[in-house]
């Protein structure tokens, strides 16, 4: 247990670093793209300096780190509003997507994993086999993102069956759970397909099959 609270709070620190590395590397003053590039010098001063942007790195990580313990995410460059509200309001639909995509996922990936575990028994149907491993490990390797696009340009902007954002009822999940749960019911399948490939092999399947013959 001890190991793996340290390992927690390594990982747990690595993320932080992280999280707060990435708007010191990402190019541009963040500041000055919220605001516009017409916004006057002393505007952006008072802004960088109301959000503790002059304050050295240190400093700036050891408020950050704070604020995460304290539950306070920060605010918003471009609404103002306070990140842990944000996160709150748009929680619900996170999760009914994350378990709509799951639920997909394991609802391709396991029968389709099987079949073809089947299908390519003892080196049979290489055709299958190749065809299977190609065509899932390049849904995998497709960034989730790409996905999205695809599917909003072919299935709302081209052929118009279902929209293309927003909440309008049952329609408007189609796209976003499809895009979500391609990649990992395609890997839910290789792993399916391993795993029952080997179980086949075993000796309490060969003498069951065996029995029945």
């Amino acid at each position: 247990m001890l190991r793996r609270l340290l390992r927690f709070a390594a990982g747990l620190a690595a993320l932080m670093v992280a999280t707060f590395a990435m708007i010191h590397l990402i190019p541009g003053d963040p500041v000055r793209a919220a605001l516009g590039p017409q916004a006057p010098p002393d505007l952006i001063a008072a802004r960088r300096a109301a959000l503790g942007l002059d304050d050295s790195l240190v400093q700036q990580f050891l408020d950050y780190v704070g604020g995460v313990f304290a539950g306070d995410l920060g605010t918003s460059f471009l609404s103002g509003e306070p990140v842990g509200q944000i996160v709150i309001d748009r929680l619900p639909n996170t999760l009914s997507l994350a378990v709509l995509a799951t639920l997909v996922s394991l609802l391709v990936g396991v029968p389709l994993g099987l079949w073809a575990a089947i299908r390519t028994e003892n080196g049979r149907n290489r055709g299958t086999e190749v065809g299977f491993t190609t065509g899932t490990g390049a849904a995998v390797a497709v960034p989730e993102f790409l996905y999205s696009i695809a599917l909003v340009v072919v299935f709302a902007v081209v052929l118009g069956w279902l929209p293309p954002a927003g909440k309008a009822g049952a329609l408007s999940y189609v796209l976003p759970v499809a895009a979500l749960s391609i990649g990992p019911a395609a890997l839910i399948a290789r792993l399916v397909r391993a795993e029952t490939a080997r179980e086949l092999g075993k000796d309490y399947v060969r003498l069951a099959l065996a029995r029945r013959t």
